[in-house]
């Protein structure tokens, strides 16, 4: 499965892009959608994920198919 992430606002200023897809082997969870695309763009990992905790930041709008994220699950468990 292909996942094409559109990098809105400040995102896009950071990353440059307007966007990224990414290759799922199979359904994984959001937090492991955000680490890879902290792997393909390094510059966006502080905006992204808290250094304390290693988690995603919880102030980041993520919409999936449509849904606000903090609609569909916490982040540990939702998928795409």
């Amino acid at each position: 499965m292909t996942v094409r992430v559109k990098f809105i606002g400040s995102f896009h200023s950071l990353s440059g892009k307007d966007t990224l897809e990414l290759r799922l082997e199979r359904p994984c969870r959001i937090r492991d959608v955000i680490k890879m695309i902290t792997e393909e763009l390094p510059k966006l990992e502080l905006a992204l994920i808290d250094p304390g905790s290693e988690n995603p930041k919880t102030n980041l709008l993520i919409i999936v198919n449509g849904q606000e994220m903090s609609v569909l699950d916490h982040f540990g468990r939702a998928h795409v």
